[in-house]
């Protein structure tokens, strides 16, 4: 009716278009860590979905946003390994094993590795990160087996080789002290 003020709400553009300053500084205010956890949340959505390739954009921009998280490492990781092509495998073991580095005891990223370098073909690594995977969870009888399968077919005087024994060497020693008590 004429006379009467219209109580329809404007139409977005017009309203941002309007607030334009207000919302500018708003979003200045949002830090780079908050918007790389929603951009992380969409890749996770994505993933969980079974959307991987769209997962991957959204995963790769929230790492590059929070720098050298080892979290963002390895969902970009997953992304790209459920992609299960030769480059995408790459990237996720060079992400994966980066994430390690950081963070040696996250057993998940260390299932994660192992998962990535089976689906390479290489199983005698596979079994190294599965027995890292036990050994940081404390479950020393299942890393204890994984290393030994590792150690058979890895060399014996390489960083992989030796650490197949070590593991070896203190789950059993754990093992030993277990049953003496």
């Amino acid at each position: 009716e004429e006379g009467k003020e219209s109580t329809s709400l404007p139409q977005l553009p017009e309203f941002l278009a309007e607030n334009r300053s207000k919302y500018q500084q708003l979003i200045d205010t949002i830090s780079r860590d908050k918007v790389a956890k929603l951009i992380e949340l969409k890749g996770q959505i994505l993933f969980e979905n079974g959307r991987f390739e769209e997962s991957v954009e959204p995963n790769r921009r929230s790492l590059e946003l929070a720098g050298r998280v080892p979290l963002l490492m390895v969902n970009l990781a997953r992304s790209l390994s459920a992609m299960q092509t030769e480059e995408s495998l790459a990237e996720a073991e060079e992400l994966l094993s980066l994430a390690t580095a950081l963070e040696a005891g996250n057993a998940f990223a260390w299932h994660e590795l192992a998962i990535v370098l089976e689906r390479q073909g290489r199983r005698p690594e596979a079994n190294l990160a599965t027995a890292e995977q036990a050994f940081h969870y404390g479950d020393c009888d299942r890393a204890r087996s994984f290393a030994a399968r590792a150690s058979e077919d890895l060399e014996p005087n390489t960083p992989t080789g030796i650490r197949a024994s070590d593991i070896t060497r203190i789950c059993t020693i754990t093992a030993q002290s277990r049953s003496r008590r």
